[in-house]
């Protein structure tokens, strides 16, 4: 019983790493795709954001339905007290809209990516540049981001690290 147990355990093992790992000789494309966002943060209040991804996608292969895309990424996003700016890497799963690049709802995704801060209110002085590093998990078209930031110009601050957190909509 136990070694049969151990023989289904193996098969089912086998079947998923077949299944789930992409084959080595699928070719693949690059593609580029946009994704948004809308949030409420402790930095820039409420912003807009928009960023695009070079993904890579099996080649011929459209995807109208849900779709994981992987790769660099790069995030510009603009607040009532600050903007930012970002480059990393991410995963994200959700279908494009179609006839375009632009992923239409984000249902699962990470990220990690250093980014430049510049306020002008909210923080004490307003005036700062920061840089630092942000990671953002999304689920079913929400997300939440936290970061740690270091000013450009400390001597100028107190307390020299800013920790951030953001809450809202898309990627």
């Amino acid at each position: 019983m136990e070694r049969r147990r151990g023989i289904l355990a193996a098969v089912a093992v086998a079947v998923f790493v077949m299944c789930a790992l992409p084959s080595r000789a699928q070719e693949f494309d690059r593609r580029i795709v946009a994704h948004g966002r809308v949030r409420a943060s402790n930095l820039l209040t409420a912003s807009a954001g928009a960023g695009v991804m070079r993904a890579r996608i099996p080649r011929g292969f459209e995807c109208w339905d849900v779709c994981r895309f992987q790769g660099p990424l790069a995030l510009v996003e603009i607040g009532a007290s600050g903007a930012q700016a970002g480059f990393g890497w991410g995963r994200m799963t959700g279908p494009l809209r179609p006839g375009s690049s632009w992923v239409r709802d984000v249902l699962l995704g990470i990220s990690a990516k250093g980014v430049v801060v510049r306020t002008w209110r909210g923080l004490d002085p307003p005036d700062q540049t920061l840089v630092g590093v942000e990671g953002t998990f999304a689920a079913v078209r929400g997300h939440v981001t936290l970061g740690a930031y270091r000013s450009v110009h400390p001597s100028e601050v107190d307390d020299a690290w800013q920790f951030g957190w953001g809450i809202g909509w898309g990627f």
